[in-house]
C-alpha cells in the first residue's frame, strides 16, 4: 500500500512538472515581451507569394492570426508572438516560420 501511494505522489509531481514545463517553453503571453516589427503585404500563397508577413529584425514570419485593422503594408507595431512549429509555404518553395500573435499595437 505504501508503494503504490509513493508511485501516485511520484506520478502526481512528474506530470505536473511537466505541465509547468510544457508552458513555459510554449511561452507565457503575460511575460512575454514586445518587440518592433513591420507588417509587410505581399501578394497571395496562391500567386507564389507570401500573403501577409511580420519582419522582426531581418526575420519573416508568417502570422496565422493577423487582425484587418492591422493588414497595411509597411506598417510599424509592437508584437509579442510565439513560433509555431509549422511552415507556411512562401513564394517558389520558400518556407517561413508561423507565428501566433499574443499582442500586437500601432507604434
Amino acid at each position: 500500500m505504501r508503494s503504490l501511494i509513493y508511485t501516485a505522489v511520484f506520478l502526481f509531481v512528474l506530470l505536473t512538472g511537466s505541465g509547468l514545463a510544457c508552458k513555459k517553453e510554449n511561452g507565457d503571453p503575460v511575460n512575454k515581451k514586445l518587440v518592433n516589427a513591420i507588417v509587410l503585404g505581399t501578394p497571395p500563397v496562391e500567386v507564389d507569394g507570401c500573403g501577409w508577413i511580420l519582419k522582426v529584425d531581418s526575420v519573416l514570419y508568417s502570422p496565422d492570426n493577423l487582425p484587418d485593422q492591422f493588414k497595411v503594408n509597411n506598417l510599424n507595431v509592437n508584437v509579442s508572438y510565439q513560433v509555431i512549429t509549422r511552415f507556411s509555404p512562401c513564394g517558389w518553395g520558400n518556407n517561413i516560420s508561423v507565428v501566433h500573435i499574443d499582442e500586437i499595437s500601432k507604434q
